[in-house]
């Protein structure tokens, strides 16, 4: 869906540029039949609603987005819902996580489905984009999953490619390392990649890592039709990490 990609380019934009988001909500009007992006932030916040906007205004135009100013709406994060969403998005698996919401009223509207943006996949995902910036090979382009004119529901984030070899590359964070299942399922849901990148590798960034039972997945790892043909796993939290980084590109690019 545009308008979830969308948001996640606006929220992650705003969140880096220093509005103070505690929770992100891709809401869907049911009684206009319309998709509204729900920001919450604290009552402590410094920012006047009015800044909020003005700063969305200029990020919808500096990132070229569809999604209007009409359709975003900050609350405050004490409102009813924003707790109970917000835990529902940090214990998923995804980075956005579909909550059923059956008309309840958020934000001064009934709204019956949305999704939840984990705001800490956001801000990981950033600082790998950052991350793999610095240490890119000299002739590759790095560019966004989500700004790819062919997107179809790909669950990757970033794809490397010097018109002869390609990585893409998938960042996870969660307090905990993956597991094995977590790494199967991170594989099976990135079958896609296939369509238009069969000879890729999918390189998994961890913050916390990966516990043994997953490393030892990877190395007995033998794809299946319309899976990646590599699985590269590489631990990065911090700028301290940009070498493991940097040879993990090296590997997946040779």
């Amino acid at each position: 869906m545009q308008d979830l990609a969308e948001g996640a380019r606006l929220v992650s934009y705003l969140d880096a540029t220093g509005s103070s988001i505690s929770a992100a909500i891709l809401a869907h009007d049911a009684s206009l039949d319309l998709w509204r992006l729900v920001l919450a932030v604290p009552r402590s916040s410094p920012q006047s609603r009015t800044a909020l906007y003005e700063q969305a205004q200029a990020a919808i135009s500096a990132l070229g987005l569809s999604l209007s100013l009409s359709r975003v709406t900050r609350i405050f994060d004490t409102e009813p819902l924003v707790g109970t969403i917000r835990a529902l998005a940090d214990a998923g698996f995804s980075d956005v996580v579909e909550i059923p919401l059956g008309g309840v009223d958020l934000a001064g509207a009934a709204v019956d489905r949305g999704y939840a943006y984990r705001m800490s996949a956001i801000r990981y995902e950033e600082a790998v984009f950052s991350a793999l910036q610095r240490v890119q090979p000299a002739d590759a382009v790095l560019r966004r999953a989500d700004a790819l004119p062919f997107l179809g529901g790909f669950d990757f984030d970033f794809v490397l490619d010097n018109g002869t070899r390609a990585v893409v590359v998938e960042a996870k964070s969660f307090k905990q390392p993956l597991t094995a299942k977590d790494v199967q399922r991170v594989s099976a849901e990135s079958g896609d990649i296939t369509k238009y990148y069969p000879h890729a590798p999918l390189m998994i960034a961890a913050e916390s890592g990966f516990t043994r039972d997953a490393r030892d997945w990877i190395s007995g790892y033998s794809p299946q039709p319309m899976q990646p043909r590599t699985v590269i796993p590489v631990k990065w939290s911090s700028a301290d990490d940009d070498q493991a980084l940097s040879s993990a590109l090296s590997s997946a690019m040779s």
